[in-house]
């Protein structure tokens, strides 16, 4: 039972540092990329899927996105709001700065650790509550 107390304590500090986005160094190192100089300006936030062999992009204009985003962080949901699509359409119409960048990369990439640290949370309760999980507990 303390084994299972210490990695939930784990999982939760984990999880507070990515959304507080407490350890820069790995976020930075996960982000996707801003490639295409510009003027910053967002416009028309839309995701593209990836394809051939590109990956998925976040554009804010018809010259400039984000590039490195995959489906599921773009559709990733906190509180009812599709995250990195509300940042982008909350800030319609301004020019991103350095800072306004660097974080939107961040939490992107918080968001992606954060959805695999859900993952290994859901293969570790599987294994303690099996038939919870699959939804044959008994009533």
């Amino acid at each position: 039972m303390r084994r299972r107390s210490v990695r939930s304590r784990c999982w939760a500090t984990q999880l507070v540092d990515l959304h507080l986005l407490r350890q820069p160094e790995m976020l930075d190192a996960n982000a996707p990329s801003f490639p295409a100089g510009g003027d910053n300006l967002i416009e028309k936030p839309r995701y593209e899927p990836p394809k051939d062999g590109a990956s998925g992009r976040v554009w804010i204009n018809a010259r400039q996105y984000f590039s490195g985003i995959d489906a599921q962080t773009w559709a990733f949901i906190i509180g009812g709001y599709q995250v990195l699509e509300k940042w982008l359409k909350d800030r319609k119409g301004r020019t991103l700065s350095y800072d306004d960048i660097t974080h939107y990369r961040r939490v992107a990439a918080a968001l992606t650790c954060t959805r695999t640290l859900m993952t290994e949370v859901d293969i570790a309760a599987k294994s303690l509550f099996p038939s919870s999980i699959d939804g044959n507990a008994a009533e």
